[in-house]
């Protein structure tokens, strides 16, 4: 699990709450009437997760809202309660591993037996509304920035291209959306009953990777690189994501942003406005960090590198090796001569076909080894940020090279 991209990508987007995998299996989950489902169930240091096979999380609980674990003396079933919102009733063999994992670091949950073989009676139902059973009640909203950064009267080389970093990133993130906007979500039937594309399999076969990319992108590793040199330029909060993205007005059913990160179905609301950064800070890039308030950050791009180069590599690894895959796929839709005509509008739309979008991701990374080559051309070997972005450019060329065969 610790492998897997979606996995990587949902505890990584719970900033500043490091969260370390402490189990992980499939056990056997019991609704309120008794039906029994293989449910893959995960424990944290600070939540337990009910998984999808897809490895899309249906509910996180946090360990602090557990309160007990009840077992019974005669069968591996056992109840996790939860009174704030509704329990857990598995039975498993692996029953005390999960406990064991829950207790490691909620110290707080009691365990007590019972000699009831069934734990129907001990368990508390969900009201209704709650509706874990539904798939998705809500779909992610389309991704974006929470704002741009502008720059001029920069005043060297290396100002340049560390400026350029972000606005290529920028133009980068907002050509990604603008596919997700206009080519592949009017395809997903979950967002469009009247798509062409009816089998939702079928979308997340072909476009689900790259909606990833996507979100790690404007979630994570762009918002990390504007940071470092938001107090050096202009900033202009993203009010439309769609807008943004496709210099059209909002349409009735789109959805603008919000200042949260969303991924697969689970949202974690931030206190940031879209006007972050703009005003209370003070620079000193000798030191290489941003006194923001009263909270540090730093202006090292080389350190925004290294910080996510793991989750880049584990986000885009998927990506890669169904890259032939993908291209297949693509070329079977432009065969049919429904799907060969919404693409034929959609490209006359964007000046760009289904193609050109899908390889942008490809293309991107090789452009990283060539900017911060540049840039640790223009850094003195005695500046702060030297040996961050020797050891960004060392681990970004690994992820290029496979990228680079895919080009060739």
């Amino acid at each position: 699990l610790e492998r897997n991209y979606k996995w990587s990508m949902h505890v990584a987007q719970r900033d500043g709450e490091e969260e370390v995998l402490i189990f992980a299996g499939k056990i056997t989950k019991i609704n309120s009437r008794g039906r029994r489902q293989k449910r893959l169930v995960a424990v944290t240091n600070r939540a337990m997760y009910n998984l999808t096979d897809r490895v899309e999380v249906n509910r996180r609980v946090d360990l602090t809202k557990i309160e007990s674990v009840t077992t019974s003396q005669k069968s591996q079933e056992f109840v996790v309660h939860v009174p704030s919102e509704y329990d857990y009733w598995f039975e498993s063999e692996l029953r005390q591993m999960v406990i064991s994992a829950l207790r490691e670091n909620g110290i707080h949950i009691r365990e007590h037996s019972v000699p009831e073989p069934k734990l129907k009676e001990y368990v508390q139902v969900k009201s209704k509304g709650d509706g874990e059973e539904k798939r998705r009640v809500d779909l992610p909203e389309l991704p974006a920035l929470k704002y741009v950064c502008s720059f001029s009267d920069l005043k060297d080389k290396r100002a340049h291209i560390r400026a350029e970093l972000v606005t290529t990133e920028q133009s980068y993130c907002k050509s990604l959306v603008r596919f997700l906007a206009e080519y592949a979500y009017p395809l997903d039937v979950e967002r469009n009953k009247n798509s062409l594309m009816q089998n939702r399999n079928k979308w997340v076969d072909i476009f689900d990777n790259f909606e990833n990319i996507v979100r790690f992108h404007c979630d994570f590793f762009c918002p990390d690189l504007q940071k470092c040199l938001r107090n050096e330029g202009r900033t202009e909060p993203i009010v439309s994501a769609y807008t943004w993205a496709t210099g059209k007005k909002e349409k009735s059913k789109a959805r603008s942003a919000p200042a949260s990160r969303v991924f697969r179905g689970v949202s974690h609301r931030t206190s940031i406005s879209a006007t972050e950064g703009v005003v209370d800070k003070v620079a000193d890039e000798s030191k290489g960090t941003i006194l923001v308030g009263k909270k540090k950050e730093t202006t090292d791009i080389g350190m925004a590198f290294n910080k996510r180069v793991t989750l880049l590599k584990t986000v885009y690894e998927p990506y890669l090796a169904g890259w032939t895959k993908l291209q297949e796929a693509v070329k079977k839709l432009n065969q049919k001569s429904k799907y060969n005509k919404y693409l034929l509008s959609k490209q006359g739309e964007t000046g760009l076909s289904i193609s050109s979008f899908l390889i942008m991701p490809i293309q991107r990374v090789p452009r990283y080894v060539l900017l911060i080559r540049e840039l640790v051309k223009h850094t003195d070997e005695e500046h702060p940020e030297y040996s961050s972005l020797q050891r960004a450019l060392k681990s970004i060329q690994k992820i290029a090279k496979v990228c680079d065969s895919h080009i060739k």
